[in-house]
């Protein structure tokens, strides 16, 4: 079934606009005659590493904002989803996304772009929401995301993951398109969930996962997630803006590559795995001071409840990477096993 808790793991808030650059013969040129412009034929530009960039981004940040519906209700346990209504979902969510996915496609990833828009026009047809949770498709999704951290604008935002911290983790990073970048040396699985707390929100992380989700509703935005298995670097692009985030793992305690996401302890960010991030904007000082999880005091063993708002979305492609989302979610919700994905769709 396609929960918000799977969606949470698959790909903010808002999709970016995916840029269209069309060019046509130089009409300007003095020594042309009205004759030659009308015979020279109009030829579309060859779509740049921006336009490339930008679609990608868009796809990310679809997964992260939802997936597609579901019949007898989001979340609900027991739906028994039509095929063809979900393929009409994900088509209805992805399949533009991707057309510009492709069309703006480079060279060097163009053949890893086109077996991705196969696996959606597939999944399309089967009515299978978790298509990229095949390995061919997280394959190639990998290749292009370390292609794009190669070749688009980007900030970086790293970290090592480890059985139960983050370490490498700065404590402030610029604002702008963000290449979330998770290594996982543990030997679970981890994610690096990204949450932007409100401007006028004064409660710290712990006291906002206490709260219930009506109370927490509105305090914060799902903003990225990355997930990476054991052994395992995932990557995601997201545009991030000023201020303050929580950095989370959700995943259970005991999810490791036997049981994959069917760990039954608690979730990761109560053995450690919660931090703050300050994002900052040009006129502000971003220092690159990290902290590591063990020097952290954000993280305890006694930390409870669960952040409302939870990704609502689902991650996109690669066995190593994760894009997605969740609706607000309780505790119980929370140590529900998450299901991998790959970076973006």
């Amino acid at each position: 079934m396609y929960t918000p808790k799977r969606r949470l793991l698959a790909a903010t808030a808002a999709l970016a606009s995916a840029l269209f650059l069309a060019g046509c013969a130089d009409d300007d040129d003095p020594i042309a005659s009205p004759s030659e412009a009308v015979n020279t034929p109009t030829q579309s530009a060859a779509p740049s590493i921006d336009d490339f960039c930008d679609a990608k981004v868009a796809i990310d940040a679809a997964f992260l904002q939802g997936g597609p519906p579901e019949e007898g209700g989001e979340g609900s346990e027991t739906a028994s989803p039509d095929p063809k209504v979900v393929g009409e979902g994900i088509s209805a969510t992805y399949k533009s996304l991707y057309d510009e996915y492709v069309r703006t496609a480079q060279p060097e990833v163009k053949a890893d772009v086109e077996k991705q828009a196969a696996a959606l026009d597939k999944a399309i047809s089967d009515g299978n929401p978790e298509f990229f949770m095949d390995q061919e498709f997280a394959t190639a999704d990998k290749a292009v995301d370390d292609f794009l951290a190669d070749r688009c604008d980007v900030q970086e935002l790293s970290a090592t993951a480890a059985d139960y911290e983050f370490e490498g983790l700065p404590t402030v990073s610029p604002e702008g398109l963000t290449a979330l970048t998770l290594t996982n040396e543990g030997e679970e699985f981890h994610e690096m969930v990204l949450m932007r707390i409100g401007d006028d929100v004064t409660e710290s992380i712990e006291e906002l996962l206490q709260m219930d989700d009506e109370e927490v509703e509105g305090k914060v935005q799902p903003m990225g997630v990355v997930l990476a298995a054991p052994g395992q670097t995932a990557i995601n692009f997201f545009e991030l803006t000023a201020g303050r985030y929580a950095v989370l793992c959700f995943i259970s305690e005991g999810s490791d590559a036997e049981h994959e996401f069917q760990g039954d302890g608690p979730p990761h960010f109560t053995k450690g795995m919660m931090e703050e991030l300050r994002v900052v904007g040009p006129n502000e000082s971003a220092s690159p001071s990290t902290t590591s999880g063990s020097e952290s005091s954000s993280g305890s063993e006694s930390s409870s409840g669960s952040v409302a708002e939870e990704p609502t979305s689902s991650s996109s492609s690669g066995s190593s990477s994760s894009s997605g989302s969740s609706s607000s979610s309780t505790a119980s919700d929370e140590t529900a096993s998450p299901e991998p994905t790959s970076t973006s769709g």
